[in-house]
């Protein structure tokens, strides 16, 4: 049997590369202040569990998609409020994340 390998190095979490965009389907989130910063404080941010990347199904499994960024977080909060008052149980997103560092801006539009 071969191995592999793409499969095995591409683990169960989905990365956001810089000017690649990435269309995700979450099927649920939850806040979680478990994550520290480079300075070794907690901050807030919200844990989301894909079953889609970029049109690749996971079902039954999931990748988990972690939120920390508060650029993103805030691009974020109109989409999943209006998701949660909806009682939509998952969302269709694209992602487009852009510069460095302290210049990273993030565009997230449902679709």
């Amino acid at each position: 049997m071969a191995i592999d390998w793409n499969e095995m190095l591409d683990g169960n979490f989905v990365k956001i590369e810089k000017d690649v965009p990435k269309d995700l389907r979450v099927i649920s989130w939850k806040p979680q202040e478990t994550f520290k910063d480079e300075h070794g404080e907690f901050r807030p941010g919200i844990v989301f569990d894909c079953s889609h990347e970029d049109g690749k199904d996971f079902s039954p499994a999931v990748k988990t998609w972690t939120v920390t960024s508060i650029r993103a977080l805030i691009e974020l909060r109109p989409i999943i409020e209006a998701a949660e008052a909806a009682g939509k149980k998952d969302i269709g997103l694209n992602i487009v994340k852009t510069g460095e560092g302290k210049g990273t801006r993030y565009t997230i539009k449902e679709v």
